[in-house]
């Protein structure tokens, strides 16, 4: 990252969601220790998935200073509040670029998240498009966490966006799915192995002018950057204490 803003110092970093792995206690600790790095990397919007949320990452996600970070929890309310979990939207300026993100859930994912209620997605985009049309904002950006089925409709429908990332579907690779007529949609790339250098345009003179993708792979040949030895090092540890405290658990007598 450090490289690519060299590059281009008005890069704006996203993830899309599902850093976590699920909420089991043995799972629950990752996410928290992952955004953590992810903030010092200085990513500018965090999206989150059914994966993320665990009533550990509850607590973090509401008590932690987020710094420059925004995470976005789309249409989530929690069920005994009935308040947004985490701003649907946020917009953020770098340079003279001003770009507005919204994230949207599927609706299908609620029975994975009893705690909470999901807003209809037209409604949540509705509202982050008003936000984004009084704030003019430069690019309007979705990230929506579902079946790629699902985004490639909304990338025909919903033609006031500039973009759409995608951010669930069990470990596919990173993809550009622009096709004609439509919203470019790139997603969803939860493997870990893949990064998106996405680079939009305007005012611009012809569809490949506006929106141009890379996918660039990161595999085993990258070496960790040294930056990131403290955040492994506390995975380790930590993980160590949690498979100790699970087995220590699983070996006391029952009555």
């Amino acid at each position: 990252m450090d490289s690519l803003r060299k590059l281009q110092p008005n890069l704006f970093l996203i993830d899309g969601g599902d850093t976590g792995e699920g909420s089991s206690y043995l799972r629950a600790w990752k996410p928290l220790l992952l955004w953590e790095a992810m903030m010092a990397m200085g990513y500018d919007f965090i999206s989150l998935g059914e994966r993320d949320i665990s009533d550990t990452s509850k607590v973090w996600l509401t008590s932690h200073s987020m710094a420059n970070t925004h995470f976005l929890g789309g249409n989530l309310r929690l069920k005994s509040t009935s308040k947004p979990f985490l701003p649907p939207y946020a917009i953020m300026k770098k340079g003279d670029v001003k770009i507005g993100v919204v994230a949207a859930m599927d609706l299908r994912m609620q029975s994975r998240l009893p705690d909470f209620s999901f807003d209809p997605i037209e409604q949540t985009l509705n509202r982050a498009q008003r936000a984004f049309a009084r704030e003019k904002v430069d690019f309007r950006i979705l990230i929506y966490h579902g079946l790629i089925s699902d985004a490639e409709r909304l990338a025909t429908e919903r033609t006031d966006f500039d973009l759409i990332l995608l951010g669930h579907n069990l470990g596919r690779p990173m993809q550009d799915r622009t096709v004609p007529g439509r919203v470019p949609l790139v997603g969803p790339g939860d493997r870990g192995r893949e990064l998106a250098w996405i680079t939009l345009k305007k005012p611009f003179t012809s569809e490949e002018d506006k929106f141009q993708c890379t996918i660039i792979p990161l595999g085993n040949d990258v070496p960790d950057s040294p930056k990131a030895i403290p955040y492994m090092d506390k995975a380790a540890r930590v993980g160590k204490q949690i498979y100790q405290e699970y087995r220590r658990r699983r070996s006391m007598p029952r009555q």
